[in-house]
């Protein structure tokens, strides 16, 4: 991305400051994952059940996983970019501490009315947070990291 901006006419020295900042939130990141045992949990969910996103199959799991965060990785090597389940089977993913939820779909509010997710201990816990997929931009992404660095700290084991 950074080369591209450049190529179409960004600051470069815009772009390097970006990039300082980024590698800064990616070592807070790191350091925090480093000490942290939670387990984060990136889904999205609607009136037919939960979806959770494969880390892999993700560029910003991708980054978040390769700095160490621990994402629910229930089926990496299932055919999907996301593992399914439907509401009647949604106990079956209850791992995570901390849940990053998708803006779309389903909040907080509605996972609370869903009989078979309700008792989610990151759901009981107040440890769902939004997860605002955006640019793979440095400054959108060191935004993010410190977001998820804080939300770790801030975080419980449940």
């Amino acid at each position: 991305n950074a080369k591209l901006a450049v190529a179409l006419g960004a600051d470069q020295a815009k772009v390097d400051a970006d990039k300082a900042v980024f590698d800064a939130a990616s070592a807070k990141l790191s350091e925090t994952a480093k000490g942290s045992d939670l387990e984060v949990t990136v889904m999205y969910a609607d009136a037919d059940g939960i979806y959770l996103v494969k880390p892999k199959d993700e560029p910003q799991t991708q980054l978040y996983q390769s700095l160490g965060v621990n994402i629910t990785e229930l089926n990496p090597d299932g055919p999907y970019y996301w593992d399914i389940y439907s509401w009647e089977n949604a106990a079956k993913m209850m791992t995570g501490d901390i849940i990053l939820l998708s803006a779309e779909g389903y909040q907080v509010d509605d996972l609370k009315k869903q009989a078979t997710f309700a008792k989610h201990p990151a759901l009981q816990a107040g440890q769902v947070f939004p997860n605002a997929y955006t640019s793979m931009d440095y400054a959108s992404q060191a935004k993010l990291m410190d977001q998820l660095a804080g939300w770790l700290t801030q975080s419980k084991k449940v």
